[in-house]
């Protein structure tokens, strides 16, 4: 179990920008948007003393937006900073997964064997509109009913509708930066596709095999 932090989290102020501290040293750069969506930017870098950016994001550094839950505001190692943020218009399509949930097998029959329960009663899901600042009461229109598995352009293409935690976003944050690109490990398990060796920890995470130190983490609470 996680003790909590001593640390106090940021009072949110949508426009805002802000580092987070991905992993050891790694900070990522963000926006704060509609509580409680916020906005990363494929803005990594080192360093050992502390985020010291230079230049403001650029529109074109988008990574992706993502809500979070209380408990990722309440570990999670964040700054504010003084830098301009950029004018965003988030996404009206999202994905969801189906209602329901499953068992899952990842890489069986090896020694990295995991058991994982995901929140999707089969593999797949749908895509439907929704608008971050509208609420959970607001309608949210089915645009497609079920994603055939193998339709990478609107996977790859919508996020994830769900909420992250501590430290799977950050995780995910990190694989973004080793890989170069956007991914979802959440996605790509949702969708049962193929999973790379490098979401060995994100897998652990899913499965809570092993501890915060194990994953890399174990500063975080310091």
């Amino acid at each position: 179990m996680m003790a909590r932090p001593a640390r106090r989290g940021l009072r949110w102020k949508t426009g805002e920008t802000f580092s987070l501290r991905v992993k050891g040293d790694l900070w990522v750069l963000g926006q704060m948007l509609v509580s409680p969506y916020l906005l990363f930017f494929n803005r990594f870098q080192h360093f050992a003393e502390g985020p010291k950016w230079q230049d403001a994001p650029h529109s074109d550094e988008v990574l992706f937006p993502a809500a979070v839950t209380r408990q990722f505001l309440q570990f999670a190692d964040m700054r504010r900073e003084m830098l301009p943020s950029i004018d965003y218009t988030p996404p009206k399509a999202w994905i969801e997964s189906h209602h329901g949930s499953r068992k899952v097998a990842v890489w069986p029959g090896t020694e990295h064997e995991r058991s994982l329960i995901v929140l999707s009663q089969r593999p797949g899901g749908r895509l439907i509109e929704k608008h971050i600042g509208g609420g959970v009461a607001a309608p949210r229109p089915t645009l497609m009913a079920d994603i055939p598995l193998d339709d990478d352009a609107t996977i790859d293409g919508h996020e994830m509708g769900g909420v992250w935690l501590f430290p799977s976003l950050n995780e995910r944050l990190y694989l973004c930066h080793i890989l170069g690109r956007n991914v979802d490990p959440e996605k790509d398990i949702t969708f049962d596709r193929e999973l790379p060796s490098e979401y060995r920890t994100y897998v652990d995470i899913m499965s809570q095999h092993g501890s915060l130190e194990d994953w890399g983490y174990g500063d975080m609470l310091r």
